[in-house]
């Protein structure tokens, strides 16, 4: 729109009017443009846009745009509401541009009246070349900029960023979705497992706490310092490090090298060796002989049976070549007898 100024007006009006009534129109027509040079369009509270008061601090004004900008962001609602959406992310974006610059945010302060009192030699100053020339009469003191610079959708997407410290949108939703779902299996597990006020179940709360609070702070050191870290970091918790009751009064292993099994608490057997002798020194070795009763009572081996010898070349009985070979394979160094043919029988 072309600007008109008052020469040009006072131009115009004198080549329609007579030179008689130019003196009476000169003080009316100053008048009436300087009220139109200084009055202006009705200053926006960006404050309202935001939901904040105007003392809000810049951390409540980053958090409140965040919350802001996730619930009208263009991408995150339906196609029939994006086009009312884009206006109110650049409307939001555009407050916060504003309200997050100390200097910009004074401006608007002051355009809206919310400024400290300020001395009058310093207003003064502030209003000198504002408004109309007639002797600074109807200088206000509020400067307004012109040509300001439209706010555009890649200024709001330059804020987004910044204010989520360079994510993208899609990183931001995926951050918020995960922490809802930790947040709700917390809520789960602390409903699942709630504390039933008895001493143990105190305790339990406690060493579970404890327990995730290591966790995060090994996530933390491995994340920040890497896992070369881990060795130097120790945590330190209220639980006592005595030796707890055993679970159980049998242990199903043997103790490792160095450990004492705890009163009460039952293990398996130690092994036991066996003999250890040659083939050859099978009459050294004294193992409990079967009982073998009177040769009379003793069942003989059918004829068409093979004699079972012994050793020393004498005949043997049915149960005395069956304790003979049970002791055999009880020797070490067997092998070459059991599994060949030297067998018995």
């Amino acid at each position: 729109m072309r600007r008109v100024t008052s020469t040009a007006v006072h131009r115009t009006v004198s080549s329609v009017l007579s030179p008689a009534l130019l003196p009476s129109f000169n003080g009316t027509l100053l008048l009436s443009v300087c009220f139109a040079s200084c009055s202006a369009a009705p200053v926006r509270n960006l404050y309202k846009r935001l939901g904040l008061d105007h003392k809000a601090t810049s951390e409540e004004v980053k958090a409140a745009y965040r919350q802001r900008a996730l619930e009208c962001h263009p991408d995150v609602v339906d196609d029939n509401q994006k086009a009312q959406a884009e206006v109110d992310f650049r409307a939001v974006s555009e407050a916060y541009d504003v309200l997050i610059d100390p200097q910009k945010r004074k401006e608007h302060d002051k355009a809206l009246g919310l400024e400290r009192t300020v001395p009058p030699a310093k207003k003064q100053q502030e209003g000198e070349g504002v408004g109309c020339d007639s002797k600074g009469s109807f200088n206000r003191g509020v400067t307004r900029p012109r040509n300001r610079k439209p706010f555009v959708r890649g200024d709001a997407d330059r804020n987004f960023r910044e204010a989520f410290h360079g994510m993208s949108l899609d990183q931001v939703l995926f951050r918020e979705r995960l922490r809802q779902r930790r947040m709700q299996k917390q809520m789960e597990e602390k409903a699942k497992e709630g504390d039933d006020g008895s001493p143990a179940g105190r305790e339990e709360s406690i060493r579970r706490v404890a327990a995730a609070a290591a966790e995060r702070f090994a996530e933390k050191v491995r994340r920040q310092y890497g896992p070369g870290m881990l060795r130097h970091a120790r945590v330190y918790t209220s639980l006592s490090r005595d030796p707890q009751p055993p679970p159980s009064d049998y242990m199903p292993f043997r103790p490792f090298h160095g450990w004492t099994v705890p009163n009460g608490v039952r293990t398996p057997p130690e092994p036991t060796l066996g003999p250890t002798a040659k083939v050859e020194d099978v009459k050294d070795v004294q193992l409990a002989e079967p009982a073998v009763g009177d040769a009379s009572h003793q069942r003989k081996l059918p004829k068409h049976f093979p004699v079972v010898q012994a050793p020393d070349g004498s005949s043997l009985l049915r149960e005395e070549a069956i304790a003979c070979m049970e002791r055999e394979r009880r020797l070490p160094h067997n092998m070459g007898k059991l599994y060949s043919y030297h067998r018995p029988y």
